[in-house]
C-alpha cells in the first residue's frame, strides 16, 4: 500500500530535522577535526581501542570517576601489545589513501591526540578525549532531540511497514 501526501507529512518534519541536525553535524566535524577524512581516521582509531575499554569497565567491579579513569585507561594503552590499529588497516577501512592517511596521522600525533604503542599500533591518548568532547556532546544531545521527534510523531508505528515507503 502507497502513502498518501497527507500520511507522508510526520516524516517529511522527521526527515527535514534529520537534516538539519547533519548539516550541524558536519559543521561540527569540519571545526573540530579539519577535515571529514581526519575525523574518520580518528573515529576509527578510537573505536578500536574504545572495544577494549567498555569490556574493561565492564569487568571492572569498583566505580571510578568517569574521565580519570578513561584517561588513565588511554596512558595505559601504549604498552598494550594488541590493542589499537595499523596505518595500513585504516586506509583499507576507510578507503582513504594511505597516503593521506599517513599524512593525517603524523598531524595528529603532533599534536599529541594520538600515540603509536609498543607494537608500532595506532592508539588514542588522554587528549582524545578531549578532542571529541564537543562531537560527543552534540551527538548524544542531537540524537535524543531526533529520538523525541520520531516518538512524538509516532512514524514506528505510522511507517511500520516498508513498503510504503
Amino acid at each position: 500500500m502507497t502513502l498518501t501526501t497527507k500520511e507522508t507529512i510526520p516524516y517529511l518534519k522527521w526527515v527535514t530535522e534529520v537534516v538539519e541536525e547533519r548539516i550541524i553535524e558536519d559543521s561540527i566535524i569540519r571545526k573540530e577535526f579539519g577535515s571529514k577524512d581526519e575525523f574518520i581516521i580518528f573515529s576509527i582509531i578510537m573505536v578500536r581501542v574504545l572495544r577494549f575499554l567498555r569490556t574493561q569497565i565492564e569487568n571492572d567491579d569498583k566505580e571510578y570517576n568517569l574521565s580519570f579513569y578513561i584517561k588513565k585507561f588511554y596512558e595505559q594503552q601504549k604498552f598494550e601489545k594488541h590493542t589499537g590499529v595499523t596505518m595500513r588497516g585504516i586506509a583499507r577501512e576507510s578507503g582513504i589513501p594511505r597516503t593521506t592517511v599517513s599524512r593525517i596521522i603524523d598531524k595528529l600525533i603532533a599534536q599529541k591526540i594520538i600515540r603509536k604503542n609498543i607494537n608500532q599500533l595506532i592508539i588514542p591518548t588522554a587528549k582524545a578525549r578531549d578532542k571529541l568532547n564537543v562531537y560527543r556532546r552534540y551527538l548524544f544531545t542531537s540524537n535524543k532531540r531526533l529520538y523525541d521527534i520520531f516518538e512524538m510523531l509516532d512514524l514506528k508505528k505510522l511507517y511500520s511497514d516498508e513498503e510504503r515507503f
